[in-house]
């Protein structure tokens, strides 16, 4: 029997290597085309963050009635009901009231940064935390040695509840707690406890094997499901930058950001020059690869955290800069109208130049209540037709209340 466990061990853990590495490469491949701008995987995990709070506050909260309740009942037990505390039970319970401070403590760490991403400290935080449960569980099956098949099968669910349940994103630190209980559970029982069934604990070894198999699969390919779904969703699959659907949510949040602190909030529209006539002339697909290279190119542009990029439509991208006044804006937006100039893209029928060139409206608010996030973009889209009209490749700054435009060339 112990043969046939390993050889089907050796063959699932065989098929699950290649097919984790290729889901490996794949995810790579994809996330680099997908999401090639520095701020993106940071930006995941941010979305992610008070769903992951809220999953880990109950996983941990009802972990820590439990450990509450086992330290209760057993503070009666061994005190009120005169029962003499043996060293080995003195131990467990200091340990259980050890992993109930750590618990209480994880619990107001995860209420006071419910709203604040601080990812790191997270992964790190639970990771440390599933230890001290995972001690905790190891050394109550070392000094309870009577044992039954219930008790033995007691700990196979916390294997799968420290895959699956507590969000953990950092793959190697998922996967050494419940590795870690599996192993020192083996040993416990293999050891030090006596099976009251001829075939020992076989049953339950074989469960543990299977549990911790069936865990990392599912626990991996959730994760990956859901950050192939969050790329799907949030980025334009031609040039990888975040698409429409991304920019409203986004700029909504940054818009009531600056509303709440008193900021400016900056805008470049940006509009690829008789692109229309390029792509007649050249080709679709040639089209293609120039919105390639200047969405990589204006990704390159990006140095803020808050700053973020997306595809507008068709040939025409924008910049949100939550922060940065006029004057900044606009030495931003002609530093990459000068970039992509620069490239030196050969566009034969252009009026404008030889090569491919950027015309660019800028607008900045100071957000008011009575004001939409979408009067930001208006301004730059009447920016960006008041360059288009007066020869394009250029910056036009939006002036409130001017007839005539702030123009950069």
């Amino acid at each position: 029997m112990c043969i046939c466990v390993k050889l089907v061990l050796y063959k699932f853990l065989e098929h699950k290597s290649i097919m984790f590495w290729k889901e490996e490469i794949h995810l790579k491949l994809y996330s680099e085309h997908m999401l090639p701008h520095k701020y993106g995987v940071e930006d995941y995990y941010n979305g992610r963050w008070e769903s992951d709070i809220k999953s880990s506050a109950i996983c941990i909260g009802l972990t820590l009635v439990l450990l509450g309740l086992s330290v209760g009942h057993e503070l009666m037990h061994y005190f009120l009901d005169g029962i003499e505390l043996s060293l080995e039970n003195y131990v467990l319970l200091v340990f259980r009231m050890i992993s109930f401070v750590c618990s209480l403590l994880a619990i107001i760490w995860l209420v006071l940064n419910r709203h604040r991403p601080k990812f790191i400290s997270y992964e790190r935080g639970i990771f440390v935390w599933e230890l001290v449960i995972v001690g905790v569980s190891l050394y109550a099956n070392l000094v309870n040695l009577q044992s039954s098949y219930i008790g033995s099968t007691a700990g196979i669910p916390i294997i799968m509840f420290l895959y699956i349940l507590i969000p953990q994103h950092n793959g190697v630190l998922r996967i050494v707690p419940p590795i870690i209980f599996s192993v020192g559970l083996t040993l416990i029982y293999h050891f030090f406890k006596t099976s009251l069934d001829p075939v020992g604990f076989w049953a339950m070894y074989v469960g543990i094997i299977f549990v911790n198999l069936m865990g990392a699969y599912f626990a991996d390919k959730m994760y990956f499901k859901d950050y192939l779904l969050y790329c799907l969703s949030n980025c334009d699959e031609l040039t990888g930058v975040y698409n429409r659907r991304y920019l409203e949510k986004k700029l909504r949040k940054e818009w009531q950001t600056c509303y709440e602190e008193g900021k400016l909030i900056s805008c470049c529209l940006i509009d690829i020059d008789l692109f229309k006539d390029f792509n007649d002339t050249y080709g679709h697909l040639r089209g293609d690869v120039i919105l390639k290279k200047v969405s990589a190119e204006l990704t390159k542009s990006i140095e803020r955290a808050d700053d973020f990029l997306a595809r507008y439509g068709g040939e025409e991208f924008i910049i949100i800069l939550p922060g940065r006044n006029k004057v900044e804006c606009t030495i931003f937006a002609e530093n990459i109208r000068k970039k992509i100039e620069e490239l030196k893209i050969l566009h034969n029928v252009s009026h404008v130049s030889l090569y491919l060139t950027l015309s660019i409206g800028v607008s900045t608010i100071i957000p008011r209540a009575e004001m939409h996030y979408n009067e930001l973009i208006n301004k730059a889209d009447i920016a960006l037709y008041q360059a288009k009209d007066e020869g394009r490749n250029r910056v036009v700054v939006y002036e409130e209340g001017r007839k005539n435009f702030a123009k950069f060339r």
